[in-house]
């Protein structure tokens, strides 16, 4: 077997036995029993943040240091690490838009900003990791999320939370991970999209430019 083959196989075990651990994790306690219960629960948050330091890892080597010159840059629209003045203009109006379209929700403030301060993260992971900005999305949101409502759950003084053990606690970060990942290449794709949109008027108003 080829060592492609060996990663896809070993990204194919490990995807069944998250799918496995987190089963198990959400069967009572009486059926798996205290030590499956809590084997399971580990087992799935170790899962979850050991692929999160490997995509970490990996799209740090691809953005930066000696191999960064060795990596060919593919055509992906997201934030660029290097940006004139059009750019910030861009970003500006888009994050106008942003706020403009929160406001006709009539959203909370608190809620607002979270979406923004989120928005934001996504667009400077991605200037960061400039060569993976899909992978770049995915870990923003990997960390804003377990990281954000652990922090405002701790703050708050949740009783519930001081009392739940390390095995949950560990669980439900690495299930706000997974959604948070999710959230992340979403928004990343929004990010994108407006700066492919950008790119095509540029195009177009250059086309219609007298020779």
């Amino acid at each position: 077997m080829t060592a492609s083959s060996w990663k896809t196989l070993g990204r194919m075990a490990l995807a069944i036995a998250a799918v496995v651990a987190f089963y198990f994790s959400l069967l009572p306690v009486g059926t798996t029993g205290a030590l499956g219960f809590e084997l399971s629960r580990y087992s799935f948050a170790a899962i979850v943040f050991g692929r999160l330091i490997y995509v970490i890892v990996k799209a740090w080597r691809q953005s930066s240091g000696s191999t960064r010159s060795a990596e060919m840059a593919q055509r992906i629209y997201s934030v660029p690490r290097r940006f004139g003045l059009a750019t910030i203009f861009l970003i500006l109006f888009a994050f106008s838009i942003l706020i403009a379209s929160l406001n006709r929700l009539q959203l909370d403030p608190v809620i607002l900003i979270f979406v923004l301060v989120f928005v934001g993260i996504v667009g400077v992971l991605q200037a960061v990791l400039d060569r993976a900005p899909r992978h770049a999305s995915m870990i923003a949101g990997s960390l804003f999320f377990p990281v954000t409502f652990t922090i405002v759950g701790l703050a708050s003084g949740n009783a519930n939370l001081a009392k739940m053990p390390w095995s949950s606690i560990a669980f439900f970060m690495a299930c706000w991970s997974v959604g948070g990942a999710l959230l992340g290449y979403v928004t990343g794709t929004a990010i994108g999209g407006v700066f492919l949109l950008a790119d095509k008027v540029a195009a177009l108003l250059r086309g219609l430019k007298p020779h």
